[in-house]
This record gives C-alpha cells, structure tokens and sequence, in this order.
C-alpha cells in the first residue's frame, strides 16, 4: 500500500466568464495557493484584495464568493505500481479530501470524477481507472460560487423563504448549502464566502479498505470507579476477510506551549511526547465486503474525570486504533502484531461523546455520486 499526500503549493485560477472585466482585471494567472488553505487568505498573502477586517474593506472581497475557482496541481504515481509484479501492480486508487468547501467538482486527468456539496463530510473518490502510474496527473478542484448556487436552490423551491439579514453584510439563502454559516456574516462577522481544501488531501493506492469513522461513548459502571468505553469504528472493505485492531488509550497530553500564530493547535496533531498507555487491547474482526461496523466494549479502571471550569481539572483521553487487514487465506492464521495506523490513517481522536455517522446522502443531480462517508468526529470532552 502507498499513500501519497497531495499537500503543498497549488495554483489558483478564477473562472473569467464569472467575472466583470472589472474584476477580471489585474488578476494573474497561476496564483498560488497553499493546501490546506483557502481561496481568501491566498488572495490576501498575493496582494490582490484588501484586508476585509480593515473598516470597510470587506465590500471590496465580497467578488470572490460570486466567483467560480480553480484549484490545480500535478502528482507523480511511482512507477513501481505499473510492473509486471502482481503485489506491485496498480489494482485501486482512492481519493481522499477529508474537508472540500464547499460547491466543488473534482477532476482527474481531465475527466470529472465526483462532486460534492457539503463541507462538513469526507469526499471519498475512486479514481483507479483515471490515474496513469510512472506519469504526470493532474488534478483539479473547481469551487463554484455558493453565493450563485444557493440564489439559484431558492428560486427552484415551490415555496418563498424570507431573508431577514442585511445584504450584502449577510449572505442569503445559507440555509440551503451545508457550508460554515459564519462565512456569510455572524453577528460582528464579515461576510467572506470563501472555499478550499482544508486538512490534507490524500491518494492511497492499493489498500485493502478504508477507516471511515472512529468513536467512543463512555458510561459508568453503576456503584463502581469503572467506566464502559464502547468503541465503534466503521470500516469499507474491499474483500472478505479479518481485521485485527489494537485498542490503546491513553491520557491526552497538550503541547507544553501555545504554538506560535500559525501553527496547529494542540489538537490538530502538533508534536508531542505521548502519555504511556492506561488500556491496550486486541481483537480480531471478521469482516464482509462492503462496509463493516466493528464494536468493542472496553472496561476503564478509576479514569480521570473531565470537570467544567471551576469544579476542578478537566482531563482528555485520545483512542488509538491500529489496524491489521487480513485476507480470507490468512485470516484462520494467528493474526500478526498489528501497527499504528489504517489503510487510510485513523481519523480524529474521537471524544467520548462521539455519535454514530450520518447516513449516506443521494447522488448529485447531473452528476457523479458523491462518494461521502459519515462525518469525521470532533476532538473534545
């Protein structure tokens, strides 16, 4: 299995046809772009618009959420998954975007292959037929303006809604797109509809399954210092066979200083020294193909209880689930020593209050079905 991070430095276009000649002017082409980053902050770090938090700055921004974008780079797949080697030979690809803002279409080589509408769920993409091994790819992300596509959601409903904001300070209709509402004006919020990719886009190549969702809901054991953690973790196989999972949890530690402006929070996966495991345990999962919904209860002795301000320590746990895919020849073996990470690596470290996922949405209209697996859990108490 190799996966590859498509993170880094990509190129930023807008679509001119949405654009006035006013607009349009002065604009330059290829303008970079950071990913993770946004379409915003990467016009801002260019020159190209105003600070939008100066006075009234933010009128002279409010073209880029009207504007259809395009978002471009070129990946290499090793040559090695192109040979005669059955193990090395490419036999599956998947595109991963854990966040996609918002409105966008996803194109490989030329060839649109998903589409997404919702910001809030991963976008995963099987581009085994589009991707060429030992060569040059390309890959493009179009954001299309949300300010257009919900104008145009409400003028298709059967039925008038009221706006009862302050335009241009508030942008309408945002109840019709599953996108950041305080992009569109909140309360003392500008009005800023931006787009990107947030969290590292990934292409994985010739992984067994995918870890779509991991979560854990803690109950105490009645008239006892022992808690329950019931751990759920939701898995795509491609093949029948087993997964072998180590459970390992262990007291969250947060970085010993503030990082610096810029930087990652503590809980975005900044480096720090892990705290020596409180609970480790195996277990082995059959598994169909198609996806799979594996459960573990796990018995916590005396654990550290999270207090709100002013009732004393708050204490956080992380969950680590390291995964082992097993085929069906070798599954009726001992299964191996399993190691960190998935195929896809693990999600978030889930709370203790994590819900199941949302189930699947419909097919985009006029397009390629939204390959969307349930939302990613939120680090928390």
């Amino acid at each position: 299995m190799t996966k590859i991070n498509l993170s880094g430095r990509w190129t930023l276009n807008p679509v001119l046809n949405h654009l006035t000649p006013e607009e349009a002017r002065g604009l330059p082409g290829d303008i970079p772009i950071p990913v993770p980053g946004d379409i915003a902050s990467a016009l801002l770090a260019a020159n190209l618009i105003p600070d939008p938090f100066a006075g009234r700055a933010e009128l002279e921004c409010l073209w880029i959420g009207r504007t259809d974008w395009r978002l471009s780079t070129v990946f290499t797949i090793p040559s090695d998954n192109s040979s005669d080697n059955s193990s090395d030979r490419l036999t599956h690809a998947l595109l991963a975007f854990p966040v996609l803002d918002t409105v966008a279409e996803v194109i490989v080589n030329g060839k649109e292959t998903a589409r997404s509408r919702n910001m809030f769920r991963p976008l995963f993409i099987e581009v085994t037929p589009e991707v060429r091994p030992g060569a040059a790819n390309t890959l493009d992300v179009i954001i299309r303006s949300p300010e257009t596509y919900t104008a145009e959601a409400a003028e298709n409903l059967p039925y008038p809604v009221p706006f009862t904001g302050h335009f241009p300070w508030e942008w309408r209709h945002r109840n019709l797109l599953r996108k950041a509402a305080c992009h569109g004006g909140w309360d003392w919020g500008l009005t800023l509809l931006t787009g990107g990719i947030y969290q590292e886009p990934t292409l994985t190549l010739n992984a067994p399954g995918r870890t779509e969702y991991l979560s854990a809901q803690a109950v105490p054991v009645p008239e006892s210092d022992q808690w329950n953690l019931t751990v759920t973790l939701d898995y795509e196989s491609r093949e029948a066979g087993s997964l072998a999972v180590s459970y390992t949890l262990r007291p969250f530690v947060p970085s010993p200083a503030p990082p610096a402006e810029g930087a990652p929070s503590p809980l975005q996966g900044a480096p720090r020294p892990p705290a020596p495991p409180i609970l480790t345990q195996t277990r082995t999962h059959p598994l169909a193909p198609g996806p799979n919904r594996l459960e573990i209860t796990l018995t916590v002795e005396s654990p550290e209880i999270w207090w709100p301000a002013g009732h004393g320590t708050p204490a956080l746990y992380e969950l680590e689930a390291a995964l082992v895919h097993q085929p069906p020849a070798a599954s009726e073996q001992a299964p191996p020593a399993p190691s960190p990470g998935g195929p896809l690596g693990a999600p978030p470290h889930p709370s203790f209050t994590g819900g199941p996922p949302a189930p699947g949405r419909p097919p985009a209209p006029g397009g390629p079905p939204e390959q969307q697996a349930g939302p990613a859990p939120s680090p928390g108490a």
